[in-house]
């Protein structure tokens, strides 16, 4: 039976504007990794993110998306997206192919 974690990105990183690539490399394998290799789902909540870099767009989601081909949509959804963050999202996407 699947477990469903949900991460709040702006408790997590404590901004509404996330920036740092090295934090969303950390955040990835600390956070996010590890519930998906144990075969459970991952909703990240993107609400009250105001706006990201794409250093850590790129860094935290194209490297998700390359890692679980298939998953997104199913195992890894997003919720609470502006227009603006859904951007960042779907350029990431596009990068891991």
């Amino acid at each position: 039976m699947n477990v469903t974690t949900t991460i709040k990105l702006r408790d997590h990183f404590a901004t509404p504007f996330l920036a740092d690539g090295n934090a969303a490399v950390d955040f990835r394998r600390t956070h996010v990794e590890p519930v998906m290799d144990r075969g459970d789902d991952v909703i990240l909540d993107l609400a009250g993110v105001e706006n990201m870099t794409d250093s850590f767009s790129n860094a935290c989601f194209a490297q998700l998306f390359a890692k679980h081909k298939g998953s997104f949509g199913t195992r890894l959804k997003f919720k609470a997206c502006s227009p603006l963050i859904k951007g960042f999202v779907l350029s990431a996407l596009s990068m891991s192919e």
